[in-house]
């Protein structure tokens, strides 16, 4: 299974398009291989982070910009020409279930919303 690592949509039609290529074997045991329904998951769940991640506004927290991953919709920050995978001031990401949104989150308390309502 491939899975282009594009920063566009056009980005896939590049030569040099970074490309991974996941190896599935093609059985359902309990021996810690994955197998294709578990790619076929893992892709369908980028697909849907990074629909995610298209419909969010902007975000600043504590002076760094959320940004998201194109190929896999997995969020992160900047500041400045520094790039985090993790908040640096201890914030995580998490779902209030409340409000049906995307959150950020630290020491218990919710501090900014990270997508829109997700009430269909």
């Amino acid at each position: 299974m491939l899975r282009f690592r594009a920063d566009s949509r056009d980005g896939i039609l590049a030569p040099n398009c970074p490309i991974d290529c996941w190896l599935l074997a093609n059985a359902t045991g309990t021996d810690q291989t994955s197998t294709l329904k578990y790619g076929l998951y893992r892709l369908i769940v980028e697909g849907i982070r990074r629909v995610e991640g298209q419909i969010a506004g902007e975000l600043e927290l504590e002076g760094y910009h959320r940004r998201y991953e194109y190929h896999s919709g997995r969020p992160y920050w900047v500041s400045g020409n520094l790039i985090y995978h993790d908040h640096p001031g201890g914030y995580e990401r998490g779902f209030d279930h409340a409000h049906r949104r995307w959150a950020w989150y630290r020491d218990g308390s919710w501090h900014a919303w990270d997508t829109p309502s997700l009430q269909g």
